[in-house]
C-alpha cells in the first residue's frame, strides 16, 4: 500500500523536524473533541469541501445544508454559508481514522468523554498533496492526539507512535488524510 511508504517518508521528516512537504499550506483552527478533528476556518474548509471531487448532497432534514463525503473526510455548507470539515478517528486506538465506507454515522465517540471533557484547541497546517493532505499538529493538539492513540506501536528507533494514517513524535503529530477520488486532470487537488 503506497501510504505505509509514504508515511514512512513522513514520519522521518517529522521526527527530524524538517518539513519538506509541499511549498504551500493552508493553516487552519482545529478542534479535537472525543474522536473528531474539525477544521474549523471557513476559507480552508471552504477549499477543501471544492477540491472533493464527490456528489454534494443536500440535508434532508436541514434545508439549505449541503454536504460532501469523501473516504474519510466529512465537509459541509451551512444555511448561513459557514463551511466545516471534519475528521473521525476510529475506536481501536491503532491511528486509524473512520472511513465513510465503512463507518456510516462516524461516530462522536463516547457520550460521558464528550459531556466530560472540554475540547483541545489549536492551529494545524494542512498540506495539499494530489491524493489528498497531510495534517501536522503541535502542542496541546498533539497531546491530545497521542493519547487516543493508545494501540499504536511505539517505535523505539524513532521514538513516536506510529498507526496506520497517525503518527507522532514527542512534540508533533501528523495525520494523512486520502481522497478516494482525486481530479482526473492534472492531479492538482488543493489551492490554485
Amino acid at each position: 500500500m503506497k501510504s505505509f511508504l509514504s508515511l514512512f517518508v513522513l514520519i522521518s521528516l517529522l521526527h527530524k523536524h524538517n518539513h519538506a512537504f509541499a511549498e504551500t499550506f493552508l493553516s487552519s483552527d482545529l478542534k479535537f473533541h472525543t474522536q473528531e478533528l474539525l477544521i474549523s476556518s471557513g476559507g480552508t474548509a471552504r477549499e477543501l469541501y471544492e477540491a472533493m471531487h464527490v456528489e454534494e448532497k443536500e440535508a434532508s432534514l436541514v434545508a439549505g445544508l449541503w454536504f460532501k463525503n469523501d473516504k474519510y473526510l466529512f465537509c459541509w455548507v451551512e444555511p448561513n454559508g459557514e463551511y466545516f470539515c471534519s475528521v473521525y478517528l476510529d475506536f481501536t486506538g491503532k491511528g486509524r481514522l473512520s472511513s465513510f465506507e465503512k463507518d456510516r454515522d462516524y461516530g462522536k465517540g463516547d457520550p460521558v468523554e464528550f459531556i466530560t471533557q472540554k475540547p483541545a484547541l489549536g492551529e494545524g497546517k494542512l498540506y495539499p498533496m494530489k491524493w489528498g493532505m497531510d495534517m501536522v499538529v503541535e502542542g496541546e493538539l498533539a497531546n491530545f492526539l497521542k493519547r487516543k492513540l493508545y494501540r499504536a506501536p511505539y517505535d523505539k528507533k524513532r521514538k513516536m507512535i506510529r498507526g496506520e494514517q497517525i503518527a507522532c513524535s514527542k512534540t508533533q503529530c501528523l495525520v494523512r488524510v486520502e481522497f478516494s477520488k482525486i481530479d482526473p486532470g492534472d492531479g492538482t487537488i488543493l489551492l490554485d
